[in-house]
C-alpha cells in the first residue's frame, strides 16, 4: 500500500491478500481433468477436495495448472486455495464425470438357432441400449440388458451395448454365432405308383445326416445316406424326415413320398354259364376306383 507517516513515522502497511480463481467448470467424459486456476504469484497454492470425490489425486496439489485423476462418477468440487503469509483466499471449481457405468455385453457364444436371452450388464449410471453390427437378430427390446432374441443368422451376429450417460458413452460387443445347419433340402415330394422309391436330399457339410419317419411307413436302405432307396412305402402318404447335426446342432426338413399303388385287383372267379348274361363278384377296392373292361369276346356291363 506504500509508506504512510503517524505522529512523525513511517509505517510499513503490507497487503497479502491474493484472489483465488479455481478456473471454469467443466463437464467430462472421463475420470481425469487439467486444472487451470491462477499463479499465486507471491503466495503459495494447494488443490484439495471438497466433495464428490473421495479418491481423485492432483498431479501436482501445489501447482496452480495440473492435472487431477481418479474423478468420481458424477460432480466433484475441488478447491484452490492460496495463502500467502497469514492471508488465505479459496474458490472451487465443480469438474462433473459424465462417464456411464463400463458397458459389458456378455460372453461370446455358440447356439442353435433358437431363441436366447443376452447377458449385459444393468447400466446404474445411464441407459443402455442393443444395436446389431453385422448379421442378423430380432431383439424383443433393445433397451433390456437381458432382451430376449431370435432369427439370428447363420454364422456369427455381432451384437453391441451401448450406455450413454448425458453426453458420454460406453460401448463393448458380443459375438453370437448361430451353428445351425443351413440349406438342408430332403428333396421333391415325390407320388409314385410303387412302395419303393430313390431319396434325393442335400448331402450334409461339416457334420452327418439321418432319415427318419414322421408319418406313414418306410424301410430304408441306409438311414444315414442322403440319397438312400426306401422300401415297404404305406399305401397312401409317408413322409419323411431329413436332419442334419454339425456341431451340435440340428437342422431338419420333410418330403412327403406317396405310394399310389391301388388295391390289388381280384376279379373273382371264372365262370361257366348257360346264359349271356352273369354276376361279377370282383373285390371293392379299399384305395382307388375299379372298372371293368373287354380283354376278348363281347359284353355289355350294367356299370
Amino acid at each position: 500500500l506504500g509508506n504512510l507517516w503517524f505522529v512523525g513515522q513511517p509505517v510499513d502497511i503490507f497487503y497479502n491478500y491474493i484472489q483465488s480463481d479455481a478456473g471454469a467448470d467443466q463437464v467430462l467424459c472421463q475420470a481425469n481433468a487439467i486444472l487451470s486456476a491462477n499463479d499465486p504469484g507471491v503466495g503459495t497454492g494447494q488443490w484439495s477436495v471438497v466433495g464428490g470425490s473421495g479418491s481423485a489425486n492432483f498431479l501436482n496439489p501445489n501447482q496452480a495448472t495440473t492435472e487431477v485423476t481418479g474423478l468420481d462418477k458424477g460432480i466433484n468440487i475441488l478447491r484452490w486455495t492460496i495463502t500467502n503469509g497469514t492471508c488465505i483466499s479459496f474458490d472451487e471449481v465443480a469438474i462433473t464425470n459424465n462417464t456411464p457405468s463400463t458397458a459389458y455385453a456378455g460372453s461370446d457364444r455358440s447356439v442353435c438357432g433358437e431363441q436366447i436371452f443376452l447377458n449385459a450388464n444393468r447400466p446404474s449410471i445411464g441407459t443402455g441400449e442393443w444395436i446389431v453390427l453385422s448379421g442378423s437378430a430380432n431383439i424383443a427390446d433393445p433397451t433390456l440388458y437381458n432382451s430376449g432374441v431370435t432369427y439370428l443368422s447363420i454364422g456369427q451376429n455381432v451384437l453391441r451395448w451401448t450406455i450413454t450417460n448425458q453426453n458420454c458413452t460406453s460401448s463393448d460387443e458380443v459375438v453370437i454365432k448361430n451353428d445351425q445347419p443351413s440349406n438342408i433340402e430332403a428333396g421333391p415330394d415325390q407320388y409314385n405308383c410303387s412302395s419303393s422309391a430313390q431319396l434325393y436330399a442335400t448331402a450334409p457339410v461339416g457334420g452327418y445326416g439321418r432319415w427318419s419317419i414322421s408319418d406313414g411307413s418306410a424301410t430304408f436302405q441306409d438311414n444315414t445316406l442322403f440319397n438312400t432307396t426306401v422300401s415297404n412305402l404305406e399305401r397312401g402318404e409317408n413322409t419323411l424326415v431329413w436332419t442334419v447335426t454339425v456341431a451340435g446342432c440340428s437342422n431338419s426338413d420333410t418330403i412327403i413320398i406317396a405310394n399310389n399303388l391301388p388295391s390289388t385287383p381280384n376279379a373273382g372267379p371264372d365262370q361257366d354259364i348257360c346264359a349271356d348274361n352273369a354276376f361279377m363278384s370282383a373285390n371293392q377296392p379299399l384305395i382307388g376306383t375299379g372298372r371293368w373292361s373287354i380283354v376278348s369276346g363281347s359284353a355289355v356291363f350294367d356299370d
